[in-house]
Order: C-alpha cells, then structure tokens, then sequence
C-alpha cells in the first residue's frame, strides 16, 4: 500500500479488496485519500491470507467498507447472504470481541456497495436504484422473526429467498 501510494495509485477511485496485511499508517493513507476497501472474508479464508482485514479500524475512520466474494475460483460461490454472515463471525474472532454487528455486515453489502459506484442506492425511496429481495417470512425456517438484520446477515437460507430482482 505505501509503495503503491508513493507511485500515486492510490486514490478516491481506488477500490482496495482484501487488506490482510495492511498496516496503521496505511490506513491512514487509506482514509486520508478517500479510497474505497472490499472485505472477502471467504476468499480470505479458502486462501489462506492468514491476514486480517481491519473493518473496525476502517468504518471508524469513515472508510467506505464493502463486500464482495472475489468470485467462485476463490469462494466456490457468489453468495452476498453467505458472504455478509462470514463477514461477522470472522471479525469477531480475529478482534475477539462482537463489536462488529450485523447491520455493518448488512451496510457494507448493500448501502455501501452503492457507494463504492458512485450510485444513489441500497434503499428503496424515490430516485433510488435498489435490488430488491422477497423472503418468505412465513417459512418455518425463519421462526421467529426477532430482528430481521441478524436473520438477513446471519441466518437466512437460501430456500427461503423468494424473488431477487
């Protein structure tokens, strides 16, 4: 990061994706610059990076933080619901701690991802661009519903996907 940052790579149109061995002061240049940061926390793991991606460290210092897969020949799979739960359980074991919550998970997925394109979207309003995604809350396997984040980032099988736009 620092050598590519002396050749003036880095940038606000960077896009920077796995971060396993980046150090302090590279975060600083990170958020100095305004570049964006990808977590794969699956690809991470099925490659064994034996890094660790600083989430906590990157949202606090208003980092745009989103996720990805780094696509099947290094996940095996393109699934964001997968990828937004593994996101979770790995930052909590690597700091040990449940500071980082579903809804970061789910912001970094969604919101975020919008962001990192430049585009106004990740909710549903007027102007906005969304994906859109029906589950069927009726679905023993989603009983009972208590937060629908934690359910959306850490629980939802695939089967209970009803449509995905």
């Amino acid at each position: 990061m620092e050598y590519l940052n002396s050749l003036g790579l880095v940038s606000s149109k960077s896009q920077l994706i796995h971060l396993g061995w980046v150090t302090n002061w590279e975060l600083g240049i990170i958020a100095r610059v305004n570049a964006r940061v990808t977590h794969a926390p699956t690809s991470n793991m099925k490659l064994a990076t034996a890094g660790h991606f600083p989430m906590r460290e990157l949202m606090d210092m208003g980092v745009i933080v989103t996720l990805g897969t780094d696509g099947p020949a290094s996940n095996n799979s393109l699934d964001m619901f997968r990828e937004m739960k593994m996101a979770v359980l790995l930052q909590r074991h690597s700091y040990w701690d449940v500071s980082i919550k579903a809804l970061h998970a789910f912001k970094a997925a969604t919101i975020n991802g919008y962001r990192l394109l430049g585009l106004n979207g990740g909710c549903v309003g007027s102007g906005c661009v969304a994906d859109l995604v029906l589950l069927d809350l009726g679905s023993p396997r989603l009983q009972p519903i208590r937060v629908i984040i934690f359910y959306l980032t850490l629980f939802i099988p695939q089967m209970a996907l009803t449509w995905i736009w």
